[in-house]
C-alpha cells in the first residue's frame, strides 16, 4: 500500500486503498470539480481578479452537477 506523508498528500490512489484496507465504504465513482490556476508560482491571499471573475459561472455549473445526481421527484418528507 502507497501511504502518504500526511494525509494532505493522499492523492486519490491512495483513498482508493486506504478505503478497501480498512473496509470503509467508497464511492466507485469520483467527480472532481476543478479550476486550473494561471500561475502555480505565484503564492498570494486571496482569489486572483480571473478566478473571482469565473467563480459565479464555477459555481452553477457544479449546481448543475450536483443536482443532476438528485432523484427527480424528491420523495416528500
Amino acid at each position: 500500500m502507497i501511504v502518504a506523508p500526511s494525509p494532505h498528500y493522499a492523492r486519490i490512489p491512495e483513498l482508493f486503498q486506504m478505503a478497501e484496507h480498512l473496509a470503509i465504504l467508497f464511492p466507485k465513482t469520483i467527480k472532481i470539480l476543478a479550476c486550473e490556476v494561471a500561475d502555480p508560482y505565484q503564492i498570494r491571499e486571496g482569489l486572483s481578479d480571473t478566478v473571482r471573475e469565473a467563480l459565479p459561472g464555477f459555481l452553477t455549473r457544479a449546481q448543475e452537477i450536483v443536482d443532476s445526481w438528485l432523484p427527480a421527484h424528491p420523495s416528500s418528507a
